[in-house]
């Protein structure tokens, strides 16, 4: 396998198991997400126990018609998040003591539901007689009500007073009831608060440990590609070293399908050339030297030849310097010889002869 195709695949792997991480770390924490979601409904139900018994106690100090109204509102503030505690799933399968601690918040609802029922009855009935008196609601409060009762200013003085103690009675059992269901819901929210808490720790280090593995794995891939590479081009260098030094004998190993195998092959090929071109060569230089031999024994025999042709010249040369002083010296005679016969006298005597 090539290595642009290795590191392609390394890069691919790594990035696949980066997302892989990160989808599994999000995917553990996503329930906890959803686990703070229901933990916040126990909040909204204190929050909602406390509202109520502040508003409740409101009655007997603030005009009842808007005080009515707002304590109607926090009873149905308290009931909705009463109701949403219906939802809660998660928490009751996370653990048994977390399923304890919101079955025990449920039943609270029966604990101040009939308290919540025996004020809003009493509040009803002052709120018929306020309109039974024709008074006004907006400035009508409950001291008021019960001073005006007790001096007989009503014409169902009474009546009145059973309204209004009712619910001065109501009250007190109401408050014990909400201030412990309050007492228990924030007891109870504490304790799934820091199991979720804890689940969240423990799902983060999860989490956390699964992205480390990840980018531990992806770093030992990395590093098992590398050391390959560089362990073969190591081999390669110390090859191509010994080379250097003039062994043609050596070859690279070839047997890899990736780059470093085509390069093995191509330069064991321009190995195999070069050893060819230098076996031609010392081939031609032994040939060379032969004919350079060839050469030194003629050139050698050719200068003993001139030697001697030179030697044998001039001994030529003094015969014939000789044999010319000898032609020299007999035509010296030979012209004495001529001029006696030339002299007249001479002629007269050898005729006479």
């Amino acid at each position: 396998m090539r290595i642009r195709t290795q590191l392609l695949l390394l890069v691919s792997g790594v990035t696949a198991l980066f997302l892989v991480s990160i989808a599994s770390y999000f995917a553990i924490l996503s329930p906890l997400n959803a686990f703070e979601s229901e933990v916040s409904k126990l909040s909204e139900l204190s929050r909602a126990t406390a509202a109520l018994q502040i508003e409740a106690n409101q009655l007997t100090s603030r005009p009842l018609g808007p005080q009515v109204k707002i304590f109607l509102a926090a009873v149905e503030r308290l009931q909705k998040s009463q109701e949403g505690l219906k939802s809660i799933v998660l928490l009751t399968q996370a653990s048994p003591e977390l399923a304890a601690a919101v079955e025990a918040v449920k039943n609270l609802g029966e604990l101040s539901a009939g308290g919540i029922g025996d004020l809003t009855s009493a509040v009803a009935s002052i709120d018929d007689l306020i309109k039974q008196e024709g008074l006004d609601p907006e400035t009508s409060n409950w001291s008021d009500l019960l001073r005006k009762a007790a001096a007989g200013e009503l014409t169902q003085a009474g009546g009145a007073l059973f309204a209004l103690i009712g619910l001065q009675s109501a009250l007190q059992p109401l408050n014990d009831s909400l201030s412990m269901t309050r007492l228990v819901v924030e007891k109870k929210d504490a304790e799934v608060s820091a199991g979720v808490t804890d689940l969240k720790a423990k799902g983060t280090t999860v989490g956390a440990s699964i992205v480390a593995v990840s980018i531990l794995a992806a770093l030992l891939l990395s590093t098992l590609l590398a050391r390959r590479i560089s362990r073969s081009l190591k081999k390669v260098g110390l090859t191509v070293l010994e080379i250097s030094r003039g062994d043609l004998r050596l070859r690279l190993d070839q047997s890899a399908h990736d780059e470093l195998g085509t390069l093995g092959r191509d330069l064991n090929d321009l190995l195999s050339n070069l050893a060819s071109t230098f076996r031609r060569i010392q081939s031609f230089s032994t040939e060379n030297l032969a004919v350079r031999e060839q050469l030194v024994s003629v050139v050698s025999s050719a200068t003993s030849t001139a030697i001697e042709i030179e030697s044998n010249s001039s001994s030529i040369l003094t015969q014939l310097k000789r044999a010319d002083e000898r032609i020299r010296s007999s035509e010296g005679d030979l012209s004495e010889v001529l001029g006696l016969w030339t002299c007249p006298d001479l002629m007269d005597t050898v005729i006479s002869l």
